[in-house]
């Protein structure tokens, strides 16, 4: 009957929950389907959200609402504005950091999502220690941060430091450097606490 067909018909026909964009189809025609396996990926590309890392030093002046500017490693030149819509209260033991969520409108489709992004939040201007990204020696295991300085006497220490914002391939140094020393950028995996160098400039 008419009646049977219709509803035949209906059940070929596959609702998404959500508006979004198809990125991937695991079936063809003529497949058998294993009700555990999903016959297609929809996934919602506006808005987008991204997860921003957040040290421990700047975790508090963050506030939900707060603007941020994104910018996709991806999409050079173009920069995507957001907000702050969810600040997790739980720090990660390694990195000391804090997870922010931001939500961008994306309503130019242009940001997928998987892309590789940074995010910019203003949280005022303030006078601070910065070191280039090359002087800091990562721990393994640890999760420690170190820096070796430079003495008078041309040895030089290893010192335990405690890093903030990351810009232009510079660290924030919230903890663990006075203004004015000197750390070694180059060669620190061949060095230990007391070791004498040279310096070139």
């Amino acid at each position: 009957s008419k009646s049977s067909y219709d509803n035949l018909l209906e059940n070929t026909v596959l609702r998404s929950p959500i508006s979004g964009v198809v990125t991937a189809r695991n079936y063809d025609v003529g497949d058998m389907y294993a009700m555990s396996s999903p016959i297609y990926t929809v996934q919602q590309i506006s808005p987008v959200k991204l997860l921003v890392a957040v040290s421990e030093a700047d975790y508090t002046k963050v506030s939900k609402g707060d603007k941020v500017k994104v910018i996709a490693d991806a999409l050079p030149g173009e920069e995507f504005k957001g907000s702050v819509i969810r600040l997790y209260p739980i720090m990660d033991a390694a990195s000391h950091t804090f997870n922010v969520e931001v939500q961008v409108a994306n309503t130019s489709a242009r940001l997928r999502p998987g892309m590789y992004a940074r995010a910019s939040l203003n949280m005022g201007d303030t006078n601070s220690i910065v070191i280039p990204d090359a002087a800091v020696v990562k721990q393994q295991g640890s999760g420690q941060k170190l820096v070796y300085v430079l003495n008078d006497d041309s040895t030089v220490d290893a010192r335990v430091v405690t890093l903030g914002r990351f810009f232009d391939d510079k660290y924030e140094v919230v903890t663990g450097l006075s203004e004015g020393e000197k750390v070694v950028v180059k060669g620190q995996s061949l060095l230990k606490s007391g070791d004498k160098v040279e310096v070139v400039k």
